[in-house]
């Protein structure tokens, strides 16, 4: 159904614009002392982050984000698809590796669940652009089939006079 063509690529890479930039903008500036608080001991040392990784990172998500993009498009507006799009992807993502990231590290669920509302927006932005730069005439996916109808009994013999 969907090929890897210039559209997922050009969604992908906007999708990767917009999430690397908001990222780099929530925890590098906006929230950086807070999560120095309640994520140091899961931090790198600030010379030991590879923002290669980072963005190798990135840009896996921005990929399958744009290549299952058409799968789920209902037919509205790119932009509205591409929100709803993100966040249930952001859902799916971010609110179980909170609870899972709590459960396996010092931080508490509180500072975790922050971080995982956080992805939701992240990737809500990042399913937005996609759905912007895919454009409206993604395939829509088809509504399910009706059941079909039992098949009819045979009809009896005619008796005979």
């Amino acid at each position: 159904m969907n090929a890897i063509n210039g559209r997922v690529l050009k969604a992908a890479a906007g999708g990767f614009v917009a999430m690397f930039v908001l990222s780099y903008v929530w925890y590098g500036v906006v929230m950086a002392g807070w999560y120095e608080t309640y994520f140091a001991n899961m931090a790198a040392a600030e010379g030991d982050m590879s923002i290669r990784l980072i963005a190798v990172g990135y840009v896996i998500m921005a990929f399958l984000l744009a290549y299952v993009y058409p799968y789920g498009y209902k037919g509205g507006s790119g932009t509205s698809e591409g929100m709803r799009f993100g966040v249930i992807m952001g859902l799916i993502i971010g609110l179980p590796l909170a609870f899972v990231g709590a459960g396996t590290s010092s931080v508490e669920l509180g500072p975790s669940l922050v971080d995982g509302i956080y992805k939701v927006v992240e990737i809500g932005v990042g399913g937005t652009v996609i759905g912007l730069l895919y454009g409206t005439d993604a395939p829509a996916a088809a509504p399910a089939a009706a059941p079909s109808p039992p098949p009819a009994a045979p009809e009896a013999p005619a008796a005979e006079e």
